[in-house]
């Protein structure tokens, strides 16, 4: 196996360097444009990324490294998130978001059904188009209500409860899909493990996390340095992050339970 010389390892990096300077740049002309014309920001984050991706001006070469480090911003993103919404206000929506989530999905999936239909695709492909337009991205949803402050609104908290809904019926449609391809595994058996998995995960970090979770951050802020405070809390996302990864769920979803659990601490400012 060739060995890599200095040399080799400086272009890697310079190369990853000079894709990360672009992506900044260019995402800051698209927030000031976006904001300039009345838009949201993330608007012009969305259509920067397009115009130097793959498919465009194939700007970004490092473009697998640039991802890994876009999952690292959704992950932190959603943490903060997670930090200013109120677990106490959304649980009191529960009925409402429970409810309201599941009609949303089975309606929207209808409706994706119907259009797959008209359009002469088979049952299949048709059920699978109605699922993936039934979710929505967690991250775009808040991050916009957050932009607004509109987060601890009536509607927003009702949105933040239907969202979590659909992240928690993505396990469901996961052990389905085997089924609608064909497969001769049966779907029941791995919907069963999924949703065992995600509620042992999910369980085990509300009752670990809401007990644990300020006894460690207590012990922390005893030591007075800010700086290991913030990487505790640093820690703490990546792992939750990780462990509902590792369950079949996003690892965005994680890091917003994370967040969720540090609001109702004393250390949640």
């Amino acid at each position: 196996m060739p060995r890599l010389q200095g040399s080799d390892l400086l272009v890697v990096e310079s190369d990853l360097f000079r894709d990360i300077v672009i992506v900044f740049v260019v995402a800051f002309i698209g927030s000031l444009t976006a904001r300039t014309l009345r838009l949201p920001v993330l608007l012009g984050y969305l259509v920067a990324g397009m115009v130097i991706g793959p498919h465009v001006l194939e700007v970004v070469g490092n473009l697998e490294t640039v991802q890994t480090l876009a999952e690292f911003g959704v992950i932190l993103l959603l943490f903060a998130v997670g930090v200013e919404v109120s677990f106490r206000d959304v649980t009191k929506l529960r009925n409402v978001a429970v409810f309201g989530g599941i009609i949303q999905i089975l309606a929207t999936v209808g409706l994706g059904y119907g259009i797959g239909t008209l359009l002469g695709w088979e049952r299949e492909q048709a059920v699978v188009l109605g699922m993936v337009i039934s979710l929505s991205s967690t991250m775009v949803v808040l991050k916009t209500l957050t932009d607004r402050g509109e987060l601890q609104s009536l509607h927003g908290r009702i949105l933040t409860g239907m969202l979590l809904i659909q992240d928690l019926a993505f396990i469901p449609m996961i052990a389905i899909l085997p089924a609608l391809a064909g497969d001769d595994r049966p779907f029941m058996a791995e919907l069963g493990i999924g949703v065992l998995k995600a509620v042992a995960v999910l369980g085990v970090m509300g009752l670990v996390g809401g007990r644990a979770l300020p006894w460690l951050l207590y012990r922390v802020t005893r030591l007075g340095s800010r700086e290991i405070f913030i990487v505790t809390v640093v820690a703490v996302t990546f792992v939750s992050a990780a462990a509902t990864e590792s369950a079949g769920l996003s690892a965005a979803l994680g890091a917003f339970v994370a967040g969720l659990l540090l609001s109702e601490t004393e250390f949640g400012h």
